[in-house]
């Protein structure tokens, strides 16, 4: 199978939702490569983050989607991207945190609903997150 980028599962979001629990059940589907999806602490520790993991952090869990304008307000992330805000609130899904040891803050990039690209982000940690992550269910790899 070919890598799948951002803009390709928010292209066609529907079907994918519609497909979420065949895909779950089938690792060909479940281990898909998504262009940039990964959990990075420092140079040697990536972990690739595959399209059943997104579907489950997305849609089953909620765990890596935040309303841009709740979690900014409430200073939990920072958008680097700074765009004009609307009286509306939208979402951002998340598909990769980067850390530096160096850096007071890890980043992030997220698809935002609003801008519809993808967006960086500033959090002030990534814990919670790679919990969430850590502890999904995946079926064997084959």
């Amino acid at each position: 199978m070919s890598t799948l980028s951002i803009q390709d599962i928010f292209s066609n979001l529907e079907g994918y939702q519609s497909r979420f629990v065949a895909i779950l059940e089938h690792p060909a589907q479940y281990y898909q490569v998504v262009e940039g999806a990964k959990i990075q602490f420092d140079a040697m520790s990536e972990q690739k983050i595959y399209l059943g993991d997104l579907l489950q952090l997305w849609f089953a869990k909620s765990a890596w989607i935040e309303n841009d304008a709740q979690a900014a307000s409430a200073n939990k992330l920072q958008l680097v991207q700074q765009t004009q805000r609307s009286s509306q609130d939208h979402r951002l899904y998340f598909f990769a945190f980067l850390s530096d040891r160096l850096k007071p803050h890890s980043m992030a990039l997220a698809w935002s609903e609003r801008e519809q690209a993808v967006v960086t982000v500033n959090l002030q940690q990534t814990w919670l997150y790679y919990l969430s992550f850590i502890a999904l269910t995946r079926p064997k790899h084959s």
